[in-house]
């Protein structure tokens, strides 16, 4: 089996602040630390990473965050063939600022051209997509209409809506769906606010919300699964690892809560350590830790 990951890529470039920010004020930082991440990036990364045969489909160009980026994908075992090629686009990149554990990010994503795709592998079983890039991501969908589609949904807009109608499992964050409500979730309205966002794709739908756990719906009953505990320092690419462990988990066999237990599981461990593609666990450990 192999997986499609389609979205974004960028160059991470993140300080740890250790007093509260104030405006109008200069910070001065003696460390940084640099890597690649995204969404799509670091999602493919981890299931490259854990032995699915994955491919990339993102706007990586050939300018110094571009190659490194591409070189820690192909460390990975991600296979970079079906690069969108978009040459006037600089490789998109992130300032990420940590305090207390949150981070901020600063994304400079440029303006993607419109270009011609072409679609060149010739069988898909499951697709993964931030829906960053839409027309790319209905292409495909179309072309494997048998493939598992999953959608990780950050912010919301009316792109990534359309491509949300058509995903098997569609996993957003709460900043999507309340922007797709106009709702604040709370404990009073989450069932309500999740059953709107599950009518999109009428199929599967999960609402993640960082340290307090996920919203699902398994046999029937919407509930809360609380999130596992650790010493965060750094959330930075939790979302993405917990998509990409979600599709490593659907992919070799394990039922739906169970996947969206050991989703969880992988992308708190993944906040113990700094950066995003960086901090992907080892498969071993999530499965040995309890």
């Amino acid at each position: 089996m192999n997986v499609i990951v389609i979205g974004q890529t960028s160059y991470d470039i993140t300080c740890n602040l250790t007093e509260k920010l104030v405006e109008d004020r200069k910070y001065r930082f003696e460390n940084d630390f640099k890597c690649p991440g995204g969404p799509a990036f670091n999602s493919a990364c981890l299931l490259g990473k854990w032995g699915i045969d994955t491919y990339l489909v993102s706007r990586i160009n050939d300018d110094n965050f571009g190659k490194a980026a591409k070189r820690e994908a192909r460390i990975c075992k991600v296979n970079l063939d079906y690069l969108i090629e978009d040459k006037e686009l600089a490789t998109p990149y992130s300032f990420i600022l940590i305090s207390e554990g949150k981070r901020t990010i600063f994304n400079v994503a440029g303006k993607s051209n419109k270009i011609k795709y072409t679609i060149g592998i010739n069988n898909s079983d499951y697709i993964l997509t931030d829906a960053h890039e839409k027309e790319i991501s209905l292409d495909y969908f179309a072309s494997f209409p048998h493939a598992v589609k999953i959608m990780d949904g950050g912010s919301f807009n009316n792109d990534r809506l359309e491509v949300a109608k058509k995903t098997d499992y569609l996993i957003v964050s709460a900043q999507f769906a309340q922007g797709y409500t106009g709702e604040i979730i709370n404990e009073s309205n989450y069932r309500e606010i999740f059953t709107k966002v599950e009518s999109i794709n009428k199929k599967e739908a999960v609402i993640t919300l960082g340290e307090k756990g996920l919203i699902y719906r398994c046999n029937g009953v919407i509930s809360i699964m609380p999130a596992y505990k650790v010493n965060s320092i750094d959330t930075t690419g939790a979302g993405d690892i917990f998509h990409g462990s979600f599709t490593y988990f659907l992919m070799n066999g394990y039922d739906y809560y169970t996947s969206l237990h050991l989703a969880a599981k992988t992308a708190a461990i993944s906040t113990e350590k700094i950066g995003g593609y960086t901090s992907i666990p080892d498969l071993k450990a999530v499965l040995q830790i309890d």
